[in-house]
């Protein structure tokens, strides 16, 4: 158990030790002013731009919902949103090692859910919209690039501008954090599905993200609070269920 934890931990270590070496070397030899001149400068460098901002539709909530009192939710939040993914993953990697128990009940540590709720909640259904209409829009934005620049060319050009390459490492690394939260809620019960949700973000990045939270708020958890949606450990709710005595016929 505690193997298994510090191997992933470790797995985890490794993009985010190789983001942070990249955005130190960005922040010392290009201003970020001129790096977002850069990076709006081509289609392919604004699409991972793109990547990261809806990226924050799960690291945002996650974050703030797993900190215990409102000014950690604040620091941790704004860490997370205007540091990047070499911040958010380093959380996420200290909840794991110092997490209680089983790899998912550190990262799923909710043992009870919430009472039902309206399933058009405010707050609900804001995520939802969000979520909906992030995917779409970056889908689209994405076809359009595809439209007007092979990803060949959009490549070459994030590989030799020093911020569009960091903001593609960012989403990389996000990636390898919503990749790991994916495998270890999903790959016990539903092997094929999880595995092509990973192909999927593999791919699609943080578009297949905000599928996965989609299908997380309509279909997993219908009336569930954001709560259950991001940090319910279902299997401890199964575990805790009391044994049903079975019924004998006297007949």
């Amino acid at each position: 158990m505690v193997e298994t934890k510090l191997v992933v931990a470790g797995a985890l270590a490794v993009p985010t030790l190789y983001f942070a070496s990249v955005l130190l070397r960005a922040i010392a030899s290009v201003s970020l002013s001129e790096g977002w001149n850069h990076i709006l400068a081509n289609v392919w460098a604004t699409s991972g731009l793109l990547d990261y901002v809806i990226g924050l539709l799960f690291a945002a909530p996650y974050f703030w919902l797993r900190a215990p009192s409102l000014p950690t939710k604040l620091v941790v939040v704004t860490g997370v949103c205007f540091l990047g993914n070499v911040f958010s993953v380093a959380v996420f990697i200290a909840y794991i090692v110092r997490g209680h128990g089983t790899l998912r009940e550190a990262l799923l540590p909710l043992r009870k859910a919430s009472p039902p709720m309206d399933s058009a909640a405010p707050s609900r259904l804001a995520f939802i919209v969000a979520a909906l209409a992030s995917m779409v829009f970056f889908v689209g934005y994405c076809v359009y690039c595809v439209s007007v620049q092979p990803i060949s060319v959009g490549w070459a050009y994030i590989k030799a501008d020093t911020w569009s390459y960091v903001t593609v490492i960012d989403v990389w690394t996000g990636i390898c954090m919503v990749v790991t939260y994916v495998v270890v809620r999903e790959f016990h019960d539903a092997k094929l599905f999880c595995s092509l949700l990973v192909v999927a973000l593999i791919f699609l990045g943080n578009g297949a993200t905000c599928f996965y939270l989609l299908y997380l708020a309509l279909v997993r958890f219908p009336r569930g609070s954001l709560r259950d949606i991001f940090l319910l450990n279902e299997h401890i709710l199964t575990e805790d269920a009391p044994l049903k005595r079975p019924e004998v016929s006297l007949s």
